[in-house]
Protein backbone atom coordinates (compact mmCIF):
# COMPACT_ATOMS: atom_id res chain seq x y z
CA UNK A 1 0.00 0.00 0.00
CA UNK A 2 1.27 3.43 -0.87
CA UNK A 3 1.97 6.00 1.74
CA UNK A 4 -0.96 8.30 2.47
CA UNK A 5 1.25 11.33 1.84
CA UNK A 6 1.47 10.32 -1.81
CA UNK A 7 -2.32 10.44 -2.09
CA UNK A 8 -2.42 13.85 -0.41
CA UNK A 9 0.22 15.11 -2.84
CA UNK A 10 -1.80 13.84 -5.81
CA UNK A 11 -4.99 15.47 -4.55
CA UNK A 12 -3.15 18.73 -3.87
CA UNK A 13 -1.68 18.64 -7.37
CA UNK A 14 -5.15 18.10 -8.85
CA UNK A 15 -6.50 21.08 -6.94
CA UNK A 16 -3.51 23.27 -7.81
CA UNK A 17 -3.69 22.29 -11.48
CA UNK A 18 -7.36 23.24 -11.58
CA UNK A 19 -6.78 26.49 -9.73
CA UNK A 20 -3.93 27.62 -11.96
CA UNK A 21 -5.90 26.50 -15.01
CA UNK A 22 -8.73 28.84 -14.04
CA UNK A 23 -6.31 31.69 -13.35
CA UNK A 24 -4.22 31.24 -16.51
CA UNK A 25 -6.89 30.35 -19.06
CA UNK A 26 -9.67 32.89 -18.66
CA UNK A 27 -10.83 33.04 -22.27
CA UNK A 28 -12.26 29.62 -22.97
CA UNK A 29 -15.37 28.79 -20.96
CA UNK A 30 -15.09 25.03 -21.46
CA UNK A 31 -11.54 24.91 -20.12
CA UNK A 32 -12.62 26.95 -17.11
CA UNK A 33 -15.35 24.40 -16.40
CA UNK A 34 -12.87 21.53 -16.75
CA UNK A 35 -10.46 23.20 -14.35
CA UNK A 36 -13.23 23.67 -11.82
CA UNK A 37 -13.95 19.95 -12.21
CA UNK A 38 -10.30 19.21 -11.38
CA UNK A 39 -10.57 21.34 -8.26
CA UNK A 40 -13.67 19.47 -7.11
CA UNK A 41 -11.94 16.16 -7.83
CA UNK A 42 -8.97 17.15 -5.69
CA UNK A 43 -11.24 18.04 -2.77
CA UNK A 44 -13.26 14.83 -3.14
CA UNK A 45 -10.04 12.82 -3.20
CA UNK A 46 -8.99 14.46 0.07
CA UNK A 47 -12.27 13.47 1.70
CA UNK A 48 -11.90 9.89 0.47
CA UNK A 49 -8.36 9.73 1.88
CA UNK A 50 -9.54 11.03 5.26
CA UNK A 51 -12.34 8.48 5.24
CA UNK A 52 -9.92 5.66 4.57
CA UNK A 53 -7.54 6.80 7.32
CA UNK A 54 -10.08 7.44 10.06
CA UNK A 55 -12.95 5.24 8.91
CA UNK A 56 -15.37 8.16 8.97
CA UNK A 57 -18.57 7.56 7.07
CA UNK A 58 -19.32 11.29 7.04
CA UNK A 59 -16.25 11.94 4.88
CA UNK A 60 -17.42 9.34 2.37
CA UNK A 61 -20.85 10.96 2.26
CA UNK A 62 -19.27 14.37 1.79
CA UNK A 63 -17.15 13.04 -1.09
CA UNK A 64 -20.27 11.57 -2.69
CA UNK A 65 -22.08 14.90 -2.33
CA UNK A 66 -19.13 16.73 -3.93
CA UNK A 67 -19.26 14.35 -6.88
CA UNK A 68 -23.03 14.88 -7.23
CA UNK A 69 -22.62 18.66 -7.14
CA UNK A 70 -19.83 18.38 -9.72
CA UNK A 71 -22.04 16.41 -12.08
CA UNK A 72 -24.87 18.93 -11.70
CA UNK A 73 -22.47 21.83 -12.24
CA UNK A 74 -21.15 20.19 -15.39
CA UNK A 75 -24.63 19.64 -16.81
CA UNK A 76 -25.76 23.20 -16.13
CA UNK A 77 -22.45 24.69 -17.27
CA UNK A 78 -22.43 22.81 -20.57
CA UNK A 79 -26.06 23.75 -21.20
CA UNK A 80 -25.16 27.41 -20.70
CA UNK A 81 -22.14 27.06 -22.98
CA UNK A 82 -24.29 25.52 -25.72
CA UNK A 83 -26.85 28.32 -25.44
CA UNK A 84 -24.16 30.99 -25.54
CA UNK A 85 -22.58 29.38 -28.58
CA UNK A 86 -25.95 29.20 -30.36
CA UNK A 87 -26.65 32.88 -29.73
CA UNK A 88 -23.23 34.46 -30.18
CA UNK A 89 -21.22 31.90 -32.24
CA UNK A 90 -18.28 32.01 -29.77
CA UNK A 91 -17.53 31.04 -26.20
CA UNK A 92 -14.82 33.60 -25.51
CA UNK A 93 -15.40 34.82 -21.97
CA UNK A 94 -13.83 38.22 -22.62
CA UNK A 95 -16.37 38.95 -25.38
CA UNK A 96 -19.40 38.01 -23.31
CA UNK A 97 -20.82 41.34 -22.26
CA UNK A 98 -24.43 40.53 -21.69
CA UNK A 99 -26.48 37.44 -21.00
CA UNK A 100 -30.23 37.72 -21.25
CA UNK A 101 -32.89 35.05 -21.29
Amino acid sequence: MLNMHAYFIVSSLLFALGFFGVIINRKNLISILLCIELMFLGVATNFIIYASIYGAVSAKIMALMIIVVTVAETAVGLAIVILIHKQQQHIDVTKLTRLKG
